[in-house]
């Protein structure tokens, strides 16, 4: 980067716009211009609008007394300017300068740096940068991370030479720090030091309004957890209320309709049985009427009664025919002569009575039956006897009885079918009997039916009368329960009715009144809050909370800014403690150079906080606290110089001559500028006061330095001139306005060979 251009218009003398253009290095070689005119031309104001346009606030340093000054207050030929203006250009090919924000790696945008301030007369200014409005601090910190600022040895006057030396150690140090390139930190810790400071009184300020907030904030907090409290209670009530009345609703509602169905179901029972009952007693009648004009079993009966006596009769005559024959047999056989009892007439005779005895089995007529067992005993009786008598093997045919057998047979035939008529008759008696026998059964049953149905109805008419009952008092209860809940929670009431079942059926009513007998006490001991506490105490919370986050961002803020500051200290010693043994070395030996011998040096002075605030109460007169600073730790607070030249022991630069003072700080600022050079430095005149060959040694030192640094030096000297490769001559005519002519040192050399 280089100095391309500097533009005045309006500034002191310069009335007219007035464009000085400088020379780009080249050959590896950094541009060297000197700028020379008579005294009273003007061309220190050259200088003096580098240090303006850089930003100097100081009237003093730029020859001024008030800002206006620095305006062309005319003269008899020219009228005086209403503002004044001046731009630096740069070249910024190299991105020397780079935006805060970026790295080596990310050069500024702009390839060409215009920096413009502008005054007017009534004491309004700016700052441009490339024609845009800035602020000072902004300019600042671009230049000084390109190494010069307007405070800087960017403009070195002889003023600044005699001040550099009479200068205390305290402003010394100001100047090196600058020079050791830490003045872009030293900014950044000024801002961040007046951020801290800020940042502290706002945070006091912010505890302050905490400490007039938390006791007013503390009251509303009790008031509002009342309030809570007695929104809680009230929530946890509705909740009760809701559950008890709900609960109760439910289950009345349950037993009414459970007993609504209970009675219908009943109601349609009794018509069921009643209808059944009818009908039983309808049968029940038509049996009764049926059974006296039934006379079949009577009939039947007589009828059987003679077919009986019938059957008797014909049984007799069969066997008393039997009987005689049986007898006139016994007589007849008497006579003759005993012979055993042939088996097949034993066999016949047997067969006869087991006939007999089977047409016996379904008499009933004792008299008849006991006849016939007799007969039959009887019969037995004779075979018994003719058995262990024996009869003859042949019986005379005079002792068989044809006619009676004959008889016997036909009545026999008779018998068979009497007997079954007989059979017949038993089986309609005994059909009908059945017939009747059931009839009966069924009347009875019947009977027994129509009882238990008469006992059905009276149980469910006691039923039906019992749920009657019931449900009057349960709808008693519930109408005593809708009465408790208008009176009670009618706002409720929509809720209690849509209330879920099955919640309601899980409470525990009983529980839930003392519940709601509790909630109700703790609203009475609460009392009533003004619904406006909740307001303020909102407004006080928000405003609490605001100022306490308020305060944890400052603290977070204060500790990151005293963390930033304890970066750039070390930041700024390590460079500081670099530059000043490179500077160290560099003094000692250009001042060998200049005083072609000799010995100087800059030594650091150093103590601790505790004598630091000493040496300020005893400036001050007042005592200060250092119970909090470190008595042991020391810090830089200023710069010695000790110059010694050839053949002189000398320890204060106070009794050196003027020339040697010039030389000393000469080689100073030479020494400044090898180790940190700047990318360009005016010299206004620093070398009036040395002689020819110290002039000449200058030179060379200025010839060594032009490989890193471009120079605009304002001087008389003739061995400075011819380090120029551009030469701008400054003149004034009568109307006091400075004109600029320039002359390229290379193209007047090459027509004066001509």
């Amino acid at each position: 980067m280089y100095l391309s251009s500097i533009e005045v218009q309006g500034f002191k003398s310069f009335a007219a716009k007035t464009r000085i253009q400088f020379i780009p290095p080249t050959g590896g070689r950094q541009g060297v211009t000197a700028i020379v005119g008579p005294n009273g031309s003007g061309k220190s104001n050259i200088a003096d609008a580098i240090r303006w346009v850089l930003g100097e606030q100081s009237l003093k340093i730029i020859r001024g007394k008030k800002s206006e000054d620095v305006i062309f207050g005319g003269s008899d030929k020219k009228s005086r300017m209403g503002y004044a203006e001046v731009t630096l250009t740069l070249n910024n090919e190299d991105g020397t300068i780079k935006p805060a924000e970026s790295d080596d790696d990310h050069p500024m945008d702009y390839s060409e740096i215009a920096i413009t301030r502008r005054v007017y007369r009534d004491g309004e200014g700016e700052y441009l940068l490339n024609g845009s409005r800035v602020r000072l601090v902004d300019i600042q910190l671009l230049l000084a991370r390109a190494h010069f600022a307007e405070k800087s040895y960017t403009v070195v006057g002889q003023g600044m030479i005699d001040h550099m030396l009479m200068a205390t150690s305290a402003e010394r140090k100001s100047f090196f720090d600058e020079a050791a390139g830490i003045k872009e930190f030293q900014i950044k810790r000024h801002q961040t030091v007046l951020k801290l400071n800020a940042t502290r009184e706002n945070l006091h300020e912010s505890r302050m309004l905490l400490s007039e907030i938390e006791p007013r904030l503390q009251s509303l907090t009790r008031q509002v957890k009342r309030l809570e409290k007695r929104d809680e209670v009230e929530s946890e009530l509705h909740t009760a209320y809701i559950q008890y009345y709900g609960g109760q609703w439910v289950r009345i509602q349950e037993q009414l309709t459970r007993m609504s169905v209970e009675r219908d179901h009943i109601a349609i029972e009794q018509k069921a049985l009643q209808t059944a009952y009818d009908a039983a007693f309808a049968q029940l009648r038509t049996m009764e009427v049926h059974e006296t004009k039934n006379d079949i079993y009577s009939q039947l009966q007589q009828e059987y009664d003679a077919v009986h006596r019938e059957r008797t009769k014909l049984r007799e005559e069969i066997i008393r025919l039997k009987n005689a024959i049986e007898v006139a047999t016994v007589r007849a056989t008497s006579q003759q002569k005993w012979a055993p009892l042939p088996l097949t007439k034993i066999i016949t005779e047997l067969e006869a009575i087991r006939d007999e005895v089977a047409h016996a089995q379904n008499e009933r007529d004792l008299s008849i039956l006991e006849r016939f067992v007799k007969g039959v005993l009887g019969k037995v009786a004779s075979l018994i006897e003719r058995l262990q008598q024996p009869a003859p093997q042949q019986q005379p045919a005079a002792f068989v009885d044809t006619k009676a057998q004959a008889e016997i047979a036909e009545l026999e035939k008779t018998l068979v079918l009497i007997e079954e008529k007989a059979i017949h008759l038993q089986e309609r008696i005994a059909s009908v009997s059945r017939e009747e026998q059931e009839k009966k059964s069924a009347f009875f049953a019947l009977q027994r039916e129509l009882q238990d149905k008469q006992k059905q109805l009276h149980t469910t008419e006691q039923r039906a009368s019992a749920i009657a009952v019931d449900l009057a008092r349960i709808e008693t209860r519930r109408d005593t329960l809708l009465e408790e809940i208008a009176r009670e929670v009618p706002q409720y009431r929509a809720e209690i009715e849509a209330i879920p079942p099955e919640i309601a059926r899980a409470v525990d009513v009983q529980a839930l009144q003392q519940d709601v007998y509790r909630l109700r006490r703790q609203l009475e001991l609460i009392g009533s809050i003004d619904p406006e506490v909740m307001k303020e105490y909102e407004t006080t919370r928000e405003r609490h909370e605001f100022l306490d986050a308020q305060v944890r961002d400052l603290d977070l803020a204060i500790a990151q800014l005293e963390k930033g500051i304890v970066e750039l200290d070390a930041i700024t010693t390590k460079r500081r403690t670099v530059a000043f043994a490179q500077i160290n070395r560099e003094f000692g030996r250009f001042f060998a150079t200049l005083f072609n011998g000799g010995r100087a040096e800059i030594v650091e002075i150093r103590q601790t906080p505790k004598e630091q605030q000493a040496n300020a109460s005893e400036e001050s007169g007042e005592p200060t606290d250092a119970s909090a600073v470190d008595p042991t730790a020391e810090t830089l607070v200023g710069i010695d110089i000790v110059a010694s030249p050839p053949g002189k022991r000398v320890t204060d630069i106070a009794v050196l001559s003027g020339g040697e003072k010039a030389l000393t700080s000469v080689a100073l600022i030479c020494a400044i500028l090898s180790t940190n050079p700047s990318p360009f430095v005016v010299l206004d005149e620093v070398d009036a006061a040395l002689d020819e060959s110290n002039s000449v040694r200058f030179g060379a030192i200025i010839a060594e330095l032009a490989t890193q640094t471009q120079f605009v030096a304002i001087t008389h000297n003739r061995a400075t001139m011819e380090q120029a490769q551009l030469l701008y001559g400054v003149t004034m005519g009568e109307d006091g306005v400075s004109r600029v002519l320039s002359v390229r040192l290379e193209d007047a050399m090459a027509r004066a060979a001509k």
